[in-house]
């Protein structure tokens, strides 16, 4: 009877994230929004989000006050008051970072050496209120980029991972069945499947999302990763783009 249920509960999982995913894919090739959807339409399911944004600044002329100034403000769109972050100034610019009980904020800017300034932006979250209030993450996004273009400042890479979770351990049947669906949804093309060590990993492409990384010679911008946490009983799904730079 509980096997039963469990395996109605891990099928309804599936499918809403699977439905989470083809509304993430729908709008990802949109220019405003594109990390923030991604949480928004997952939220059923989702236990944390994480983006990362390189951006490019071509001001030669900034001041130290000033630098510190734009990290404040890019803290502040992100969620953060003055009162939750710190600011640590380096001889070539300075690193800000704070959280509070709904996101963590790491914000880097560096000087390169033609004078230009580079900043990498890190914010993640595992807030259900942050990450699964679409208006709160759609207005963080929105005004992040919105900022960015008014200011004529240059995003270069972007990267995002979704975490979700199932309960127990999943069949090789369901992952297979499971990352079909996430795939075909997507309309992505699988490019290699991976597995060993509790780890089941699939690089795809998808004409629905911009950047990519070259995968065994090929263009690879989906990446969906199963693992399995002995200690929490429970099995673990990534799916990031363009692909899973982080440990799991």
């Amino acid at each position: 009877m509980e096997k039963g249920i469990r395996k109605k509960l891990l099928i309804l999982l599936g499918v809403i994230f699977a439905i989470g995913v083809q509304v993430i894919l729908t709008t990802y090739s949109k220019k405003d929004d594109i990390l923030c959807q991604v949480f928004a339409s997952s939220n059923t399911i989702c236990k944390n989000g994480r983006f990362v944004m390189d951006i490019s600044v071509n001001n030669k002329y900034m001041t130290k006050k000033d630098e510190k100034g734009l990290l404040a403000h890019i803290g502040g769109i992100a969620g953060l008051s003055s009162e939750e972050y710190e600011y640590n100034e380096t001889d070539y610019g300075g690193n800000l970072k704070g959280k509070n009980d709904k996101v963590e904020v790491l914000i880097s800017l560096r000087k390169t050496d033609d004078g230009d300034i580079k900043i990498l932006l890190s914010i993640e979250s595992d807030n259900e209120e942050y990450i699964g209030t679409r208006s709160r993450i759609v207005s963080v996004g929105s005004a992040l980029r919105e900022f960015f273009e008014k200011e004529k400042m240059n995003v270069l890479k972007e990267y995002l991972v979704l975490k979700g979770e199932y309960p127990g351990k999943v069949s090789n049947d369901f992952i297979d069945k499971n990352t079909k669906e996430i795939c075909d949804k997507m309309e992505a093309v699988v490019l290699e499947q991976k597995s060993g060590q509790g780890i089941y990993s699939v690089y795809a492409y998808s004409k629905k999302i911009r950047e990519s990384v070259d995968v065994l010679g090929e263009k690879s911008n989906i990446n969906v990763v199963y693992t399995y946490d002995e200690e929490n009983h429970t099995t673990n799904i990534y799916i990031a783009t363009p692909i899973l730079n982080e440990e799991y």
